[in-house]
């Protein structure tokens, strides 16, 4: 089920459509997508940044809160007792740090949130890729904390997408707390 829908913060312009395929190839996102000029934000599936790459009027921002799962995995996965001393508490900390910062700013004017976001969050989302580039080595491979290290690494392009549009939001959640499931796909036409 591919899901789209509209940016939350176009209130007066809110749309929900699912599109049911029988796969999860390119080609289904490209026919929908192919008179879409605009930002979609999506998760870290490889099709999104294919459809980036073919096409200079669509730009792809990643979702934080992809990026955040695994290391709620990774901690959940361990005893109480050693949750709150392993690096995957580290890094959900860092991004929960981003999240606070973003939220003060979510009744701002576009232009002003994203003047902001240079100066408020920005330095968290860099400092939080610094950290995990020096701290991947310090993990198991394969382990849910390389996972989210090497997952936010390999999206870092578009998990800074928001930083450069004020009214990009960090994350496709829209879908998910309206209720839908299986939100991989968040737009904000241009």
């Amino acid at each position: 089920m591919w899901v789209y829908r509209t940016g939350r913060m176009y209130q007066d312009k809110q749309i929900v459509l699912y599109d049911y395929q029988q796969t999860r190839n390119t080609s289904h996102p490209r026919e929908f997508l192919k008179d879409f000029k605009g930002v979609c934000v999506t998760d870290g599936y490889q099709v999104y940044h294919t459809l980036e790459k073919e096409r200079e009027d669509l730009t792809i921002a990643g979702c934080w809160a992809h990026a955040r799962r695994r290391y709620d995995e990774a901690i959940k996965a361990l005893p109480e007792k050693d949750q709150k001393s392993c690096l995957a508490y580290l890094a959900l900390k860092q991004i929960q740090a981003i999240y606070r910062e973003e939220k003060r700013l979510s009744e701002l004017s576009p232009e002003e949130r994203l003047k902001l976001r240079q100066v408020s969050v920005k330095p968290l989302v860099e400092a939080y890729f610094v950290w995990i580039k020096e701290h991947i080595g310090k993990v198991l491979s394969k382990s849910k904390t390389w996972s989210g290290f090497n997952y936010s690494i390999n999206q870092e392009k578009y998990l800074k997408a928001f930083l450069d549009d004020g009214e990009v939001p960090m994350d496709n959640n829209a879908a998910l707390s309206a209720g839908y499931f299986n939100p991989h796909l968040f737009m904000r036409c241009g």
